[in-house]
């Protein structure tokens, strides 16, 4: 909820500096305003078309995190459906069943190739037995990649949370309230 009103804060900020023509603060804020952002201190510059939120985009664009699937335009029937892994079988050793992105109606779930290694896996993952990626256990940050922290009882490598850059010290930009070591960008829907 407070990095709710905090995007609220800015936007609002934003409006008024855009229609009276003056500059944002660049550091401190407004000291009269408790819910004023401290833009210059704990905000680094954001790359041309970058975001963090998407109030930060324009145009009916919206922020999609580093990484992130851009969503789906037309939907896509799977080439080999499937119930559970066994129905692929014989298709190989590492086909999986799993939900397709995008699936048209009736067939949410096709035939795909696992993970062998951990080199398939995004950061931050292994290639488990099943051939599936899964989070990586760890003890210690230390154990995981760049931008992840070793979270929860059982211990596994995620992105940490924020609602600032300066939540992410160390790894970058805090974009759609998670760490990532560059900003977002602002990109079109698909459709």
């Amino acid at each position: 909820m407070l990095g709710l009103m905090r995007s609220l804060a800015l936007f609002a900020l934003v409006a008024v500096a855009c229609q009276g023509g003056g500059a944002l603060p660049s550091s401190g804020g407004d000291a009269s305003d408790p819910g004023a952002r401290d833009l210059g201190a704990s905000e680094q510059a954001l790359p041309p078309g970058g975001c963090r939120l998407d109030l930060d985009c324009t145009d009916g664009k919206r922020c999609l995190a580093p990484g992130a699937s851009p969503g789906c335009g037309p939907c896509l029937a799977p080439t080999n459906p499937c119930t559970s892994d066994g129905d692929c079988a014989q298709l190989g050793a590492a086909m999986i069943c799993q939900d397709i992105p995008c699936h048209c109606n009736g067939a949410p779930r096709g035939c795909t190739s696992g993970c062998a290694s951990d080199a398939d896996c995004s950061d931050g993952e292994s290639c488990g037995a099943d051939h599936r990626c899964q989070p990586l256990p760890c003890t210690l940050d230390s154990e995981c990649g760049y931008g992840f922290r070793c979270v929860g009882a059982g211990g596994t490598c995620a992105r940490p949370l924020c609602d600032r850059d300066a939540d992410c010290a160390g790894i970058g930009f805090c974009v759609l309230h998670t760490c990532y070591p560059t900003a977002g960008m602002c990109i079109f829907p698909p459709g």
